[in-house]
């Protein structure tokens, strides 16, 4: 009985390595911004498939410029975690929750998509070259006090890379 646990225990940890999920670690070109609480958050559907579009800003109130990220489910490396990451995305909007915002930029191509959400306002103080679809979303991570000492624990690894719609 012992063998077969032992045996057991090995399989499942060979297998848990072979997972097919991306980690944003892989991408050269991930960029983040910490400190930013969810304040608007949009769903809709997009050439067959669900989207959601969020809004942050920074959660101590400065003035700076909205941080606008999109995910598409289906337009994506990451879209098996699509829905995890939407969950998230909804639970730190509700809960206004300070995160760290973890986005790809220029992958939008669609133009009616890209002018639809640029209509957000002051975008160019804060992204001079990017229109705010442009910004693919990530990743979330949220800051967790363990034991006195503040660590960052990684909520999600999931979406948008290099998509093309």
């Amino acid at each position: 009985m012992k063998k077969i646990t032992s045996v057991c225990a090995l399989l499942s940890l060979i297998c848990s390595f072979n997972a097919s999920a991306e980690w944003t670690g892989d991408y050269a070109n991930i960029s983040y911004f910490s400190h930013e609480v969810i304040s608007e958050f949009h769903v809709g559907q997009i050439d067959g498939g669900a989207y959601f579009c969020i809004k942050a800003v920074k959660a101590d109130g400065s003035s700076s410029t909205p941080l606008i990220a999109c995910s598409v489910s289906n337009k994506s490396v990451w879209a098996p975690s699509f829905k995890v990451l939407l969950e998230q995305a909804r639970y730190f909007y509700v809960t206004e929750q300070s995160v760290r915002i973890y986005f790809e930029q220029n992958i939008w191509t669609n133009q009616q998509f890209i002018n639809t959400f640029s209509k957000m306002p002051s975008w160019d103080s804060r992204h001079a070259t990017q229109h705010p679809t442009a910004l693919a979303l990530v990743s979330l991570r949220v800051r967790v006090r363990v034991r006195g000492m503040w660590n960052n624990e990684k909520v999600n690894i999931t979406d948008l890379h290099n998509s093309q719609f």
